[in-house]
């Protein structure tokens, strides 16, 4: 029994080392301040329908948007298998009905329909993710990155008082 459990480790961490490498980005968690952070600045917002979380890796972030926000559809996108049986295991838990969760590559999508739209980009990136949104979001779309800068015009910088003082930056077009 001990084996096929360090067997069963061995190849999630094989999977997940594999995605890493194709996808350039390991799933990270976005901070808990950082996320923290950002719904705080939703709840500000008086038009709430949709959030997009592009690259979700586990889903936590999802997860806790879609808690605090019951009334809206959260849609999550992760391509790598073991976060994305994480993201379904979560959603079967907490019976998030409001939780939508694709395994599927953001970047293949032709267009994306939000209201808002959340990335937790890394620094090869930023450039990447520019060039499909301003190709694929919807006018009036609000994208929300962490960490990096993208090339969208630039409605809000939020500095979070974390270790690294992470920024966060808002989109609007």
């Amino acid at each position: 029994m001990l084996i096929a459990l360090w067997i069963i480790i061995f190849l999630c961490l094989a999977s997940i080392i594999k995605g890493s490498i194709r996808y350039k980005i390991s799933p990270a968690v976005s901070g808990v301040v950082i996320q923290n952070e950002v719904i705080m600045w939703l709840n500000k917002e008086t038009d709430l329908k949709k959030i997009i979380d592009l690259g979700a890796g586990f889903g936590f972030f999802s997860l806790k948007l879609a808690r605090r926000f019951p009334n809206i559809t959260v849609v999550s996108y992760e391509v790598q298998p073991i976060p994305f049986f994480v993201m379904v295991f979560l959603k079967k838990i907490f019976l998030q009905k409001n939780w939508i969760i694709y395994k599927q590559d953001f970047f293949k999508l032709k267009s994306l329909d939000a209201c808002y739209i959340y990335c937790y980009l890394y620094a090869d990136s930023e450039g990447k993710i520019t060039r499909f949104l301003k190709d694929t979001i919807s006018r009036n779309t609000k994208v929300i990155s962490s960490t990096f800068a993208l090339g969208l015009n630039l409605q809000h910088k939020i500095k979070v008082f974390d270790i690294y003082q992470t920024p966060i930056y808002v989109y609007f077009d």
